[in-house]
């Protein structure tokens, strides 16, 4: 590395197009509401504790950090996940380089990364699941280095686009076959910038159904409940606080004697999130519910 050159030459790529990433989800951080995972875990953070009926303590504690020093809206919310995306995708060109890969493999893979409507839909928001891609591709790099639901399989990703753009580089190396190379990505650009809305909020929600019918894209039922015309992962950032006054017009039109035994009962985390995030302003107690960590 030359001294005029602050970045390493096989971190240019990558770098370049975890920028991409980053703007992807600048342009829409504060699009649509807190997703019903987000409402749960502010809920949890708030209880910090060794370990969860659901999930491990980490990305909690992490949030009760966010929470002291950015507050929760939604910027502070998802700047985090923003982030740990954008390194994912760095962290994809390193993997395609430990694997024998030169750029035209790493513009691949990480082009691959960066349009994946699965990871921009995990970055967008906060959950656990951010990390777990970005500590299994960690894992990854440190595996290719020698050391030792869709989005289930979101953490295989990385190590499968280096693999499938160093194969292209390989299998174009010679000069007869270069032409490979801008077909290769002008094939990933062609078919993944398109599906970028369905998994980033960038749509207003009537063209978002409209656009996503005229790919012939039909969201799918997820945890065993009636899909509506947003996917999940969409749908479940609308309604929180309608929900919330609605259970206000009711608690609050309770005799007083009764609404200082009343509890408010959740069938979920969601509600039971939106509850505790929301009902302070409306007055309301915090929630019970018996699902996930509420149930202790």
């Amino acid at each position: 590395m030359s001294r005029r050159s602050l970045v390493p030459p096989v971190l240019g790529v990558p770098l370049a197009f975890a920028a991409l990433k980053l703007l992807l989800h600048a342009l829409a951080i504060t699009n649509y509401g807190y997703f019903r995972d987000e409402l749960y875990y502010i809920a949890c953070s708030k209880h910090l504790a060794w370990g969860y009926v659901d999930q491990p303590p980490f990305s909690i504690a992490v949030l009760a950090v966010v929470r002291a020093v950015l507050g929760e809206s939604l910027v502070a919310l998802r700047l985090l996940p923003a982030l740990c995306g954008a390194a994912t995708v760095v962290l994809t060109g390193m993997i395609t380089t430990r694997l024998g890969g030169g750029r035209v493999a790493q513009a691949l893979a990480c082009l691959c990364a960066v349009v994946a409507p699965v990871w921009l839909a995990l970055d967008h928001f906060y959950s656990m699941n951010t990390f777990d891609t970005l500590f299994w591709s960690v894992a990854a790099l440190l595996i290719a280095s020698g050391s030792s639901r869709p989005s289930y399989l979101a953490v295989a990703y990385a190590p499968l686009f280096a693999a499938g753009g160093m194969a292209i580089e390989r299998a174009s190396s010679a000069r007869r076959r270069a032409w490979l190379r801008p077909v290769a990505l002008a094939g990933v650009t062609l078919v993944g910038a398109p599906v970028v809305p369905m998994g980033l909020p960038l749509l207003p929600v009537d063209r978002l159904v409209a656009y996503g019918g005229a790919l012939g894209l039909r969201p799918r039922a997820q945890e065993r409940t009636r899909e509506g015309h947003l996917p999940q992962v969409f749908a479940d950032m609308f309604g929180w606080e309608d929900l919330v006054r609605r259970v206000a017009r009711v608690y609050h039109a309770l005799p007083t004697g009764q609404r200082a035994t009343c509890a408010i009962l959740a069938t979920n985390y969601g509600e039971a999130g939106a509850i505790d995030f929301f009902g302070p302003r409306y007055g309301l107690p915090p929630a019970i519910s018996p699902h996930n960590n509420y149930w202790l």
